[in-house]
């Protein structure tokens, strides 16, 4: 995929969409060298939280996030 490929695909996800991106338990630790992560407790591994691979990843624990602009 190329960069305008996946820019379009970044573009177009929709606050609906079931993936991490949109989930209530994301959270971005990117700035802090953790990478983007999972706080539900139901996907620690070795009692560590769950790295999200991509923020088009999903799991059986999606939750919507509740924002203002909806």
């Amino acid at each position: 995929m190329n960069d305008k490929e996946w820019n379009e695909k970044i573009n177009n996800i929709k606050p609906t969409d079931e993936i991490c991106f949109n989930c209530n338990h994301v959270i971005w630790a990117v700035a802090g060298g953790a990478g983007v992560i999972c706080t539900n407790d139901k996907n620690k591994v070795d009692n560590k939280s769950f790295k999200i691979p991509s923020r088009f990843h999903s799991c059986e624990y999606f939750q919507l996030k509740e924002t203002l602009s909806r």
